[in-house]
């Protein structure tokens, strides 16, 4: 996992290995985490996309449902609320036996790009805008 730092210009990879797990800086603001699931031989990445908003929270829920639904056709992303149910996240799972550095960098482009752009839907959401996305489009990896 230490590979992934200089091949995607991270600001900095954490690790915490009791956990399996790593976080993965970019920035102050971009933070995804990945852990090593090993009986199942994934590899789990996650970043909190942001705090859910209070206006057109219903929408965004209802939204974010139908996208988990659709999995297949977006690439395997899912969304949830943490544990708080303030926030809500991003994640997806990598097949982790034979992870190349160039696949995990590639998986990490595409996840930020998701990321970015429900970002981007929760900023308007909250800001009681229009979706950027028509109803029915599917964030793609």
């Amino acid at each position: 996992m230490a590979a992934i730092g200089p091949a995607m210009n991270l600001g900095e990879v954490r690790a915490y290995a009791a956990l399996s797990a790593w976080a993965l800086v970019l920035d102050e603001d971009r933070i995804v985490f990945a852990e090593l699931d090993r009986d199942e031989g994934r590899l789990w990445l996650s970043s909190e996309i942001a705090p859910l908003p209070q206006a057109g929270r219903l929408e965004l829920l209802e939204r974010l449902m139908t996208f988990n639904g659709q999995w297949h056709e977006a690439g395997g992303y899912r969304l949830a609320l943490d544990d708080t149910q303030a926030n809500l996240l991003l994640a997806c799972d990598l097949r982790a036996e034979g992870l190349r550095v160039e696949w995990l960098q590639t998986a990490m482009t595409n996840f930020l790009g998701a990321l970015a752009a429900w970002q981007g839907i929760v900023a308007a959401k909250g800001q009681g805008a229009q979706s950027p996305l028509p109803s029915g489009a599917v964030i793609r990896a």
